[in-house]
């Protein structure tokens, strides 16, 4: 996006907050307005901007008025009649509306309060993530609002994409909404407990709603399984060895090891990966000893149990030799890590990507590839999804 863009948002922001006011808003769909509004605008500032924190607080305030509103249109209707008869259901609907005019009250304060500038400082580019790994996520309410909130960031970046792809934005969507109904249950539970409500009966209530979020989980595990498997997901780690020595001058260049800053870069990437729960399936190495050493560093940080496979061809291989083996990869391998040298690395990335930029030492590049088949892998398919490097984390 363009700066006039931005700030046509910025414009599109106060406007609504202008209409809001005027109109005393406050119905279901205007603070679902709201709130849509607002959570785009605050994906789109710096975190460093002062306004970014009085836009969230805006989401803050309005997500209160949003939980109410759920747990008396949504997750009570939700429950079995039988249950609903046993509780002075009137009573806790009063109780909840009250609370929500308070929370409106605030809301529609804290606005008139409010002074949007005319400038902001907005994200220059839209940074590229990496998918997480779901395969560990429990159904635990914490765990899950985690994940949502990272299913959030892939879809904005899908949804600015210049190469967006509508299948996987509708499934990750699909995702989304799943974990924020599992999310919902929780809090309706822990509303609902709030109330003098016989303990029996809300223990019943409280297996009937994990009964309900397990079969949620399940939908969550299937759909991202087919994000995951998806021909959108197949994926490449382009990693350069991490900075070697050049003490030993008498050294032949394939026995080169890593000197300090190299052996303190590999863990550090290692740490990065870890953290994003990336997995591979596969890890194919260059048998130089700094190639072999940083694959060995960031596979033991990753836990990584398979073995590293070393291939001669990789070492001093051409961008055509190296596009050659990645090609003949085994399909069922959708997450690859490549560990090798420059010039063909970088040639490799500026042939799939048009990576112009060099690859540092222990730099990372993460690219998708949409297709089924390693063997159809090629620029017209792939796009950069991250540019990893030491100094770039520190």
């Amino acid at each position: 996006m363009e700066n006039t863009e931005w700030l046509k948002k910025l414009k599109e922001f106060k406007k609504y907050v202008k209409n809001f006011l005027k109109h005393h808003k406050e119905s279901i769909e205007e603070i679902h307005e709201l709130r849509v509004i607002c959570r785009e605008l605050f994906s789109l500032l710096q975190s460093d901007e002062p306004f970014s924190k009085i836009v969230k607080k805006v989401i803050k305030t309005s997500n209160k008025v949003r939980d109410i509103d759920v747990f008396s249109e949504t997750y009570l209707k939700s429950l079995p009649k039988k249950y609903l008869k046993k509780m002075d259901t009137a009573s806790i609907i009063n109780s909840v509306n009250e609370r929500r005019k308070k929370e409106i009250d605030k809301l529609h304060h804290y606005l008139k309060t409010l002074v949007v500038p005319e400038s902001a400082e907005f994200h220059h580019e839209i940074q590229e993530m990496d998918m997480m790994n779901s395969e560990e996520v429990k159904l635990d309410k914490e765990e899950l609002h985690v994940y949502r909130i990272y299913i959030k960031k892939i879809l904005f970046i899908e949804k600015n994409s210049s190469s967006k792809d509508e299948k996987k934005i509708k499934t990750l969507s699909k995702i989304k909404d799943i974990l924020g109904t599992i999310n919902d249950n929780y809090n309706g539970v822990k509303e609902l407990s709030s109330f003098d409500i016989q303990d029996k009966l809300l223990k019943k209530i409280e297996k009937f709603t994990q009964k309900q979020n397990l079969k949620l989980f399940k939908q969550f595990k299937d759909l991202n399984q087919k994000v995951n498997k998806g021909p959108f997901m197949k994926k490449l780690y382009i990693i350069r060895h991490a900075k070697s020595s050049w003490k030993e001058s008498s050294l032949d260049d394939f026995e080169r090891p890593l000197n300090k800053r190299g052996k303190a870069d590999a863990p550090l990437m290692g740490s990065k990966l870890k953290e994003k729960r990336v997995m591979p399936d596969l890890i194919l190495s260059s048998p130089a000893l700094r190639a072999k050493t940083t694959a060995e560093i960031i596979t033991k940080k990753i836990e990584f149990e398979k073995e590293i496979v070393f291939d001669e061809n990789i070492y001093e291989s051409s961008v055509n030799e190296l596009h050659k083996i990645v090609s003949e990869i085994d399909d069922e391998n959708r997450v690859v890590f490549l560990f090798g040298h420059n010039p063909s690395l970088n040639e490799l990335a500026q042939k799939y990507i048009n990576l112009n930029e060099n690859i540092p030492t222990c730099g990372i590049v993460e690219i998708e590839f949409d297709c089924d088949s390693w063997t159809d892998i090629s620029a017209k398919n792939a796009r950069l999804l991250s540019f990893d490097y030491p100094k770039k984390e520190k």
